[in-house]
Formats: structure tokens, sequence, C-alpha cells
């Protein structure tokens, strides 16, 4: 699974569709169980650069002070 379907995937999670976010829940629960390590490290990576506010919350390090090592660019 590419970076880019990861964010697809994200996106269609947060969708009002009940269908496209049931489809795309499996596919999470797929990754998740099948790619625990790419999930995490793509997560991460799209807390820090997706541009998608809907995907990268503007304000995560603020409302959630422990996220904020993890998200520190090096």
């Amino acid at each position: 699974m590419a970076d880019e379907q990861l964010a697809a995937m994200v996106r269609a999670l947060l969708s009002p569709d009940n269908t496209l976010r049931n489809q795309a829940e499996t596919a999470f629960n797929g990754v998740k169980s099948s790619q625990p390590s790419f999930l995490i490290r793509g997560l991460m990576a799209m807390l820090r650069a997706d541009q998608d506010q809907q995907v990268r919350p503007p304000r995560l390090a603020a409302t959630c002070p422990r996220a904020a090592p993890l998200l520190a660019t090096h």
C-alpha cells in the first residue's frame, strides 16, 4: 500500500457515506492486522506532512501535548 492509498483510506474513514466508510474500515483493519508498522509510520507521516486539514489537525500538538514529540521533525 502506498502513502497516497493510505491518505485516501483515512479520508474515506472520515466520509459521511456509510458504504464508503465501511469499505475503508475493512481496509484499515486489514492493514492494521497485516502491516502494523507501515500503518503507524504512514499515519505519523501524514500528521506531519499532509496539507489536508481534515487529515492533519492544525493544532494536534496543542490538543494532545504527548503527541508533540512524536510529530517533531528532525
